[in-house]
This record gives structure tokens, sequence and C-alpha cells, in this order.
């Protein structure tokens, strides 16, 4: 049985995803690519899953990577919120851990 519920799984996003799309999924943290901006700002590139699929386009700018980067760990599971860009790249506004 699935214990947590959200909004969105990632096959909504893969299938049906638009520019400015806001999303919130639950998603378990597959892999981190940490980047520095060029101003020397730490940021992110997840790849994320669910039980229905996996995306690895899910950017996290230097502000919500400091406010989350306590829970940017992989194997966490996640709540995510953000929204699709026209790139359909996924920006996270905001994180919350649920396991």
């Amino acid at each position: 049985t699935n214990l947590f519920t959200s909004k969105h799984k990632c096959s909504d996003i893969i299938n049906f995803g638009g520019e400015a799309m806001p999303i919130e999924v639950i998603v378990r943290i597959e892999n981190i690519k940490k980047h520095m901006t060029k101003t020397k700002e730490e940021m992110a590139f997840l790849t994320v899953a669910d039980n229905t699929g996996k995306l690895d386009n899910f950017v996290v700018f230097p502000r919500t990577w400091d406010n989350a980067k306590n829970i940017i760990l992989v194997g966490n599971i996640a709540r995510i919120f953000g929204k699709i860009d026209r790139r359909g790249s996924v920006l996270v506004n905001r994180m919350e851990r649920v396991r």
C-alpha cells in the first residue's frame, strides 16, 4: 500500500507536464549532482523516482539548496514542490522530508 499521497506522480510530469505547471510529488532521491554557480553558490540537479517512473531534471537553485540540503540525501523520501520551466525541467521551490 502507498503510505504517502501527493498531487502528482512522476508519470504525470512525463506524460502531461507543461510549462509553468505547478507540481507536488513525493519521490525517492536517487542521485544528486552538485554544481557551483558562477558566484560560488552551491546548487544541485536531482534524479528522483516513484513507483511510476524516474526523472533526472529536478533543479535545486542556491536559495532552495541552502534551506533543504539537510534532506537532499540519496535514499531520502521527499515531498517536492516546484514548477516546470520552458525547457521541461522541474524548478524546485520547496522540499520536505517524508522519510
